[in-house]
């Protein structure tokens, strides 16, 4: 139930550790048919309906591919079908904003009020401190939960950006700014809104006028619904394990961290500017510093061998040494809702790739991670690898968890009903004894305590999610949440007011 970014970068350094022929020969019709064949088997496992791959090398997309379906139609998913990019749409957001930097008009580490003077949260001192670098880092304090929350409301007016920043004068930071890495959409928010006002235009107009004309992205959109007109495939989740689409549609205020739509050959365009020094067809993006300091590592993320960064919208970390020599990758992945992306640049061996899935299921998120880099591995010579997701036992297996559990609670609620018709009746007999209040009374009431505090104060907040979050990434497991809490704290204290008005009746 969760992105679980710092455990993608930890199975990324895990992969390059074991690649040692990832920059083998370069690839051939055979290598094609291992990428075909390796997609369509793990589609098939995980019931994915529809994918595209873009393979980028020496500055030319060498593989454009589509799979599966884009919509319940059964229309064919091709290389121009647009996805929803999720996390991705921040390295665009990134680049905004190093544009504007080449301009002269953002300074990085000039606090965030000097470009939204109003801008303020909970702690007034704090407010002042935060630096546009901060930002792009994930170095504010801004916490993920918080981040995510804006994924329950739909506001598609063209103040919504706005309004959502000045609502966050109440919300505390985790930590000093500049002190702690802590992955958060709010982050990538204040800098669109930034882009927006030093720019003179709305967020989406910007990215449309600076980055998909100038990369000839025709089939990327700045939003959803107008991805509806170029043909986007259709979400889908694994509701109860058969994948159904979900039409939500999504916060305006969402689109400078999650909202960018683009197809796998238009992002070859945005991979081969980010490879090429931030030309793409003579038409420059970004100057070749200005891409390097892009894709300079930031935050530590993972203090391990590779000392896994982030910064400016990309994940960092070195690649594996074949021929003793090092290759940095620079990656990010995208969860939907409903979607899933991936990008993989390794820029000294001229190397990019795309992968865009129409599917996303937070309980095995980790798999859709491994299918990128295994396919870069794939590419460059390594035999297929088939993973098991990463996430423990209970998140893996949360269906069929909680799915016993509401069984469980409907069985004790009926047991229930006839032990509180027993106990009144052994009550009118003069029967009544202790036993009856422990068994009826004392012992469910404990398990209905103890299960909804876990589910509110421990399983919710571990994984960064609220209960109207789980409905929105996670719909199955969230009816199931609210059916066990219903089961629980309403019924149980139905249940003990009942049994509490008997005793009273009898004493």
């Amino acid at each position: 139930m969760k992105y679980y970014y710092h455990l993608t970068i930890l199975l990324a350094s895990f992969l390059f550790c074991i690649s040692s022929e990832i920059f083998a020969a370069p690839p051939d019709s055979l290598t094609y048919q291992s990428i075909d064949q390796y997609i369509q088997k793990q589609m098939k496992t995980y019931k994915i309906p529809g994918a595209a791959i873009g393979i980028v090398e020496d500055d030319s997309a060498v593989y454009l591919k589509g799979y599966g379906i884009a919509d319940n139609s059964d229309r064919k998913v091709s290389p121009k079908t647009p996805f929803l990019l999720g996390s991705v749409t921040k390295s665009f957001t990134a680049l905004g904003i190093m544009q504007l930097v080449e301009e002269g008009k953002i300074d990085l580490d000039t606090p965030v009020q000097k470009y939204l003077p109003w801008f303020r949260i909970a702690d007034v001192k704090a407010s002042s401190q935060i630096t546009v670098r901060q930002l792009l880092n994930q170095t504010s304090g801004f916490s993920t939960l918080d981040g995510r929350k804006k994924y329950t409301d739909h506001d598609m007016k063209e103040d919504a950006l706005e309004n959502y920043i000045r609502s966050l004068k109440g919300t505390e930071l985790i930590a000093p700014p500049g002190q702690k890495f802590e992955y958060s959409n709010i982050n990538y928010g204040i800098l669109g809104l930034i882009i927006q006002k030093i720019s003179g235009m709305s967020y989406e107009s910007y990215i449309q006028k600076k980055i998909f004309e100038p990369l000839n992205m025709q089939h990327s959109y700045t939003s959803l619904a107008d991805a509806k007109a170029g043909a986007v495939s259709r979400g889908y989740y694994p509701f109860f394990d058969i994948p159904a689409t979900f039409d939500k549609p999504l916060s305006r205020a969402i689109t400078p961290w999650g909202g960018l739509c683009s197809s796998t050959e238009d992002m070859t365009h945005y991979i081969i500017a980010n490879l090429n020094k931030g030309n793409y067809l003579n038409r420059e993006i970004l100057s070749e510093q200005g891409m390097v300091d892009a894709h300079s590592p930031g935050p530590i993320i993972s203090d391990n061998f590779y000392k896994s960064s982030y910064g400016m919208g990309w994940g960092i970390y070195p690649q594996y040494k074949p021929n003793k020599e090092t290759y940095t990758a620079i990656s990010h992945d995208g969860a939907g809702p409903f979607y899933h992306s991936f990008v993989l640049l390794v820029p000294e061996k001229k190397f990019g790739m795309v992968l865009l899935i129409n599917l996303d299921d937070p309980l095995t998120e980790s798999i859709f991670s491994y299918l990128g880099w295994i396919i870069a591995e794939i590419y460059f010579g390594k035999p297929p690898s088939y993973p098991q997701p990463a996430e423990n036992f209970i998140v893996q297996h949360a269906r069929v968890i909680y799915a016993g559990l509401v069984i469980l609670l409907i069985i004790g609620f009926f047991w229930s009903l006839r032990s509180l018709r027993l106990h009144r009746l052994s009550v009118r007999k003069n029967k009544h004894t202790l036993k009856p209040i422990l068994l009826y009374l004392i012992i469910p009431l404990i398990i209905d305590i103890l299960l909804s505090i876990y589910i509110l104060a421990v399983l919710l907040p571990q994984n960064d999610f609220t209960l109207h979050l789980a409905l929105v990434f996670t719909p199955d497991v969230g009816i199931m949440l609210i059916v066990i809490l219903l089961l629980t704290i309403v019924w149980g204290a139905i249940r003990t007011f009942l049994m509490l008005k008997t005793l009273y009746r009898k004493s």
